[in-house]
């Protein structure tokens, strides 16, 4: 039931905040509707900055085992894959890296090294097995080789799902003209074992040179988000980039609270680990320029990073499906033809929009970037730059559908200034889904339960009639029910979510169903090592967290749910093979 280990999740989440601390960072402007920051200084000379340079194509040569090439362009993820593996672990981790390394020989401009990593990339939308996403690491396999003596790394995107080869550049720079930390991007020609692959875009990855030219302090945590969000569903598949071998997540805990707590209270509590100010433009950024694909539209694609004691700041990533609107749904939401001038399915814009002074300054920092980064003419020069390059440099096959493609950026960027204006007028429109909300609280109370069932029982046909209890007191008062059953078995991966510390666990459950239909009950997921005869287990101090929750006659999902705060279970017999007798009580309050 992912409403039960949703809730159960983020009173995890917020109890793991409050033993920590949550964050120290006080120095946080409170006012939604403050002028935008300005963007760093980033236009000191780098010396990278040629490898960058949107007039120069680099010329690169991949000579590699045949072998290894037709194992690394066959290696791919499909939508299927993706669904499969939500199927078997929930959004309970990163997804799976499915990619390999190889050494090939590369050549750059005619400088030539040896034993460089090649690995393909690339999630869903971009595979390609006769033009891969590439990536190339020059110090894979030497240590300290670099390109030019500068560049330790190459990312090198196919741009499959934009024909005009235009989408990811010009979105860079539009993202960087509104203040946003944005990556440096040009093109590139790629031949492997002598047959050329076409025109690629060369894009900057967002390491550690990345966030020095950004950022004044680049020790921090830097996560990626793919599939993912700030909600207890979804925070699992947030990736840690930097600091990987520290297990704290204490900050991305303290976004999952904050956007829990529908108060204003929770508003200036996401302001304090969030900088919202800067988030403002990233979010009308992505809104402006139609990337769909990436945090406010699909929860996807989307870096984020945060200085020592700082707050977030959102950095964009995999912007080539973008200056044009998806008519269809994206295939983890049903939210079709959206209002032009917002995207807020993710957490944050969702909490930010369905609030009157946010939504007011989310349409103020849309008009300021109107007029401050959206030049029609400047763009429009820009695109004729770029098309120019794919025109000389694409492979003859690909120039006419580029051509054609490039059309349609150039209307899109002749008519997104009237048509988000138009929206916002005469104030912004609603959102089509209304902002996402846990059960409300089921109150506070204690619960006492003598029980005995089998394991195994969780997966019965007719769950309402596994186990028995000997005792079900709620506030002290005995529970009348028409049917109480008892169920019990391994946790599946959604459960381990609640416990991301443990790769295997264990579920118990009492469900009662009162005379006029509602189902209510209680639910405890353990750490499967605990799960043995004589165990004495604490909410709070051991692995296990639950609470008590109520569906309503007729209704699939809770109306209430409120986390256990401290109780113990103890458990007289306990076994983990089918049939095993699963005996014990539990003593705890909730609330």
């Amino acid at each position: 039931m992912r409403w039960l280990l949703t809730a159960v999740l983020a009173a995890t989440a917020i109890l793991a905040v409050a033993c920590r601390g949550g964050t120290d960072d006080t120095d946080s402007p409170t006012d939604p509707v403050a002028d935008p920051e300005e963007p760093g200084d980033t236009a000191s000379v780098d010396p990278s900055d040629a490898y960058f340079a949107l007039d120069r194509v680099m010329d690169i040569s991949i000579d590699i085992p045949v072998a290894d090439w037709d194992t690394l362009r066959h290696q791919t993820r499909t939508l299927e894959d993706v669904f499969a593996e939500i199927e078997e672990f929930g959004l309970s981790r990163p997804f799976a890296s499915i990619y390999t390394w190889f050494p090939a020989t590369v050549t750059v401009d005619g400088e030539t090294h040896t034993e460089v990593g090649v690995r393909k990339k690339g999630f869903v939308g971009s595979q390609s097995d006769t033009k891969p996403s590439l990536k190339l690491r020059f110090d894979k396999y030497v240590d300290d080789q670099l390109l030019g003596g500068v560049m330790k790394r190459m990312t090198l995107n196919n741009s499959v799902q934009d024909p005009s080869m235009v989408n990811t550049c010009l979105s860079y720079r539009v993202f960087a003209a509104a203040g946003s930390p944005a990556s440096r991007c040009n093109f590139a020609t790629v031949t492997v074992n002598g047959a050329a692959l076409g025109l690629y875009v060369h894009v900057e990855e967002i390491k550690k040179p990345f966030l020095a030219r950004h950022f004044d302090d680049n020790d921090g945590n830097v996560y990626e988000g793919n599939v993912s969000d700030f909600t207890p569903i979804y925070r699992g598949t947030i990736e840690k980039k930097t600091n990987e071998d520290e297990d704290d997540w204490s900050d991305i805990d303290a976004v999952v609270v904050a956007l829990l707590d529908p108060s204003d209270a929770g508003l200036e509590a996401l302001d304090e680990i969030v900088d919202l100010d800067r988030f403002l433009s990233f979010w009308a950024t992505e809104v402006l320029i139609g990337h769909w694909d990436g945090y406010a539209g699909d929860r996807n694609n989307y870096w984020f990073y945060r200085e020592p004691e700082g707050r977030f700041v959102f950095i964009p990533w995999g912007p080539d499906d973008t200056f044009h609107l998806r008519d269809d749904p994206n295939p983890f939401d049903e939210i079709a033809e959206p209002p032009p001038s917002v995207l807020a399915l993710a957490a944050i814009a969702n909490r930010l929009y369905n609030h009157p002074d946010w939504r007011t300054a989310y349409a103020d920092r849309l008009k300021h970037i109107l007029d401050t980064a959206w030049d029609e003419d400047e763009l429009l020069a820009a695109v004729d730059e770029m098309a120019a390059i794919v025109a000389q440099h694409a492979l003859a096959d690909d120039r006419k559908a580029a051509a054609s493609d490039t059309e349609r950026v150039r209307k899109f960027i002749l008519k997104r200034r009237g048509e988000i204006l138009a929206d916002l007028t005469p104030e912004p429109p609603e959102w089509p889904e209304p902002a996402a909300a846990l059960p409300a609280s089921a109150g506070s109370g204690s619960l006492e339960v003598a029980f005995e069932t089998a394991w195994g029982t969780n997966a019965s046909a007719n769950p309402l009639q596994e186990g028995m209890v000997d005792t079900l007191m709620l506030n002290g008062s005995t529970v009348p029910a028409a049917v109480v059953s008892v169920l019990a078995g391994r946790a599946d991966a959604e459960e381990l979510a609640l416990l991301p510390q443990i790769d295997d666990g264990a579920s118990i459950a009492v469900l009662t169903l009162d005379d006029e239909g509602a189902l209510n009950g209680m639910t405890l997921v353990l750490d499967m090592a605990l799960l043995h005869a004589g165990a004495e287990l604490s909410i709070g101090a051991d692995l296990i967290a639950g609470g008590v929750w109520s569906i309503p006659p007729g209704e699939e999902a809770p109306d209430s749910f409120s986390p256990f705060t401290q109780g113990t279970l103890k458990l007289s017999s306990a076994g983990a093979t089918g049939g095993a007798a699963i005996t014990g009580t539990f003593t705890g309050t909730f609330g």
